[in-house]
């Protein structure tokens, strides 16, 4: 499944990459053997660190505090390091959304159902039948279907039930950049000149 999963990123790229309207101004890239060199490149570069997994279902690392150190705003669930830097930094320092893992208990027990989310989203229906469709491989529109149907009947991480407060998550993250002046250093809530002073 991950190798499928990747191949969509990239297929996804293509179509992104080469859109008329957005191929200049947004870019999809999947980089291959993510290792501490290239980490040394990205992490730095970065204004915001996507650590989304769901609630109760991920080792604690430290690569997002990598982010965070390096000037990046976090947006995250509530799940392995994302909690320690929540508590050090104050969780209204970073963008979390979704579930905690007594919500991703609490599902459990009463059962997850992706139809649920695929009926009620229309944006998230548009995107899963853009996949099933061929949308991203028309010369081979049955490629993802496994990818689609893990989603809909096998997700242990419940990727649907978070959906909804990710993308307004992702919303409030946009409202941020949009206020904020091009090139300024920023920590949320925080403007810091290029020297670092608040």
């Amino acid at each position: 499944m991950a190798k499928m999963i990747i191949k969509l990123i990239t297929s996804i790229g293509e179509v992104i990459n080469n859109d008329p309207y957005v191929g200049d101004k947004l870019k999809v890239i999947f980089l291959e053997n993510y290792r501490v060199s290239l980490a040394e490149k990205v992490i730095p570069a970065a204004d915001l660190s996507q650590q989304i997994s769901t609630a109760g279902t991920e080792a604690s690392g430290t690569g997002n505090m990598k982010f965070m150190v390096n000037g990046a705003l976090t947006i995250g669930t509530m799940d392995g390091a994302n909690v320690e830097m929540a508590e050090e930094a104050g969780e209204e320092n970073l963008f979390i959304f979704g579930m905690r893992v007594e919500d991703v208990e609490a599902l459990d027990r009463q059962g997850y159902n992706a139809r649920e989310y695929y009926e009620r989203l229309p944006e998230l229906r548009q995107a899963i039948d853009q996949i099933s469709s061929g949308f991203f491989s028309p010369r081979d529109p049955g490629c993802f279907r496994d990818v689609v149907n893990m989603l809909m009947y096998h997700d242990r991480f419940k990727v649907f039930a978070d959906y909804e407060a990710y993308i307004k998550c992702q919303g409030q993250v946009d409202q941020l950049f949009t206020m904020l002046m091009p090139g300024a250093g920023v920590a949320k809530g925080t403007h810091q000149d290029q020297s670092g002073n608040a």
